[in-house]
């Protein structure tokens, strides 16, 4: 039985492998052949050894009942959607809520699940299998699992160089696309980390317990109301001010747009906390947002009235010590459709939320943004501009000029829901000093390099899925109380910037003294006054 499952994963659910492979190495010799025929050895060997351990009785049919009906779906997600599974990957999986989940579950997806899992697994259950008594099985178990690795590694030897070059060189892919282990592994270290996570809950790392506002606070004369709105799977490639596009709704003055700007990860579970977290990218690890306090923290411990408004999936563990609201159908019936609201419910009464706050105020807009695959669910019909449109979450309906123009439809809305924030704004001009900054958490693929959605390791991921549009805008009243030079700002737009200098900036915009603050980070040190 081992060994029929490991043919069954070397040739059909490890098709991924090979795709990687005949796309690194060209096999046009016979030596060439050759090396295909070791390498396939190779994988079987391994496949062999893992699947021969649990070759008990009452156990070897439940686990590979199990393995099959998750390869099943695995290999849907890796070829379908050229997904990579690592613990990044199964934390999106495992964290993400229930109406993003069964927007993935499409006809081809059931197919597979059908035809490569719950038909193999049918077969496994009517066939006997003869076991014999526990020790001699384990024996067997051992011997057949040490042969098959010792096999795997003769076979390799006399390859070595060869080999070893294309897995170094495709290190990540291989890795991310090997199934059963791949997502086995992922999903173990996902756990692992989150058994941690109930300790460090318990008491976080201050970042700075004597953070208040600025000296300079005494002479502004209005409130502060600053929006930092997060985006939603925009990629930078796709924004009217990126490309020059004439169809975009930012042509507001007072804006600064950040063109060559790049995000700590490729989903939402890294970046979002990311962006709210003193440490750069290098230093930044999942769940560090449970460790220490960030700048949401800071803003509340200098006095700030502190919000974060989700349309989304919440606030990947930020919100500790603030308030997360949510829309709710009853309040916002106008934007709710599908049970999802339209991002425009975070916006739409903004500035009356304001006016009814007191004292200075911080307020985080989370977007549903451009999240796919269903796109066309994300905004209003008006908004569906560009034909052919892709109205289905089953991107294999669909053509990929379908799929990237109902994309770029979204990030249109994005662009109007962020004119409208502004637009509030600049309505509380004789009130408050307001300011506004928009970054996304990341970008998309939509088909390039057979490409779709995000989350692909961000060594390897393409300029699509990291480089993400970012601005700055600015009541005059703002900029004039800050001695903040706008044409300076706009010198530096096309420098290159991160989620790195997201916190610092914030921290500067709220005018916060801390010794969490680092000026070489902060977008606007250059350009202020004092």
């Amino acid at each position: 039985m081992s060994i029929i499952v490991a043919l069954l994963f070397v040739f059909i659910y490890n098709h991924k492998i090979w795709s990687i492979y005949f796309t690194a190495r060209d096999v046009n010799s016979l030596y060439a052949v050759f090396e295909l025929m070791t390498f396939g050895l190779f994988v079987f060997f391994l496949l062999l050894a893992l699947f021969s351990v649990f070759a008990f009785k009452r156990v070897q049919k439940v686990i590979l009942i199990f393995v099959f009906m998750s390869g099943a779906i695995a290999m849907y997600f890796s070829n379908a959607l050229n997904v990579y599974f690592d613990t990044d990957m199964i934390a999106n999986i495992f964290e993400t809520d229930y109406r993003e989940a069964t927007e993935l579950i499409v006809r081809p997806l059931l197919l597979y699940i059908f035809i490569l899992g719950i038909l193999p697994s049918i077969l496994i259950l009517w066939v006997d299998i003869d076991y014999a008594r526990f020790r001699k099985q384990a024996l067997h178990n051992v011997l057949m699992a040490a042969g098959s690795l010792s096999a795997a590694v003769l076979i390799a030897l006399p390859h070595y160089a060869s080999h070893s070059s294309f897995v170094r060189s495709n290190n990540i892919a291989l890795l991310g696309s090997f199934l059963p282990s791949s997502y086995i592994k992922a999903s173990y270290s996902y756990a692992k980390k989150q058994w941690v996570l109930p300790a460090s809950h318990q008491e976080r790392i201050s970042l700075d317990e004597s953070a208040v506002k600025n000296p300079r606070w005494n002479a502004y004369k209005k409130p502060l109301a600053l929006v930092v709105i997060v985006g939603e799977t925009a990629r930078a490639e796709s924004f009217s001010l990126q490309n020059g596009s004439t169809e975009g709704y930012l042509s507001q003055n007072n804006l600064v747009y950040f063109s060559n700007f790049n995000s700590c990860g490729t989903s939402t579970v890294i970046s979002v906390p990311c962006m709210f977290m003193t440490e750069i990218k290098s230093e930044y690890k999942r769940n560090l947002q449970y460790q220490y306090e960030n700048i949401l923290d800071l803003a509340l411990k200098s006095g700030f009235s502190t919000h974060w408004f989700d349309n989304l999936n919440g606030c990947k563990g930020l919100c500790q010590n603030v308030a997360e609201e949510r829309p709710k159908p009853e309040d916002n019936p106008l934007f709710f459709h599908d049970e999802q609201f339209y991002d425009e419910v975070l916006v739409d009464k903004l500035d009356e939320r304001i006016k009814s706050t007191q004292g200075d105020q911080l307020w985080v807009l989370h977007q549903m943004g451009s999240h796919g695959p269903a796109y066309y669910k994300r905004i209003p019909e008006r908004f569906i501009q560009h034909q052919p449109a892709c109205l289905t979450e089953d991107f294999s309906q669909c053509t990929q000029e379908a799929i990237r123009n109902t994309y770029t439809d979204t990030v249109l809305y994005s662009e109007y829901v962020i004119s409208q924030a502004i637009n509030k704004l600049e309505s509380l001009k004789d009130t408050h000093d307001t300011a506004l900054i928009y970054v996304s958490d990341h970008g998309e693929s939509t088909g390039e390099m057979g490409l779709y959605l995000h989350g692909i390791p961000w060594m390897l991921a393409p300029d699509q899925q990291t480089h993400v549009p970012a601005l700055l805008w600015f009541s005059d009243s703002y900029l004039k109380s800050r001695d903040l030079d706008l044409q300076c700002l706009a010198s530096n737009s096309d420098n290159l910037y991160s989620h790195d200098n997201m916190s610092h900036t914030i921290l500067s915009l709220l005018d916060i003294k801390t010794t969490a603050y680092q000026a070489n980070l902060d977008l606007l040190s250059p350009c202020r006054a004092g």
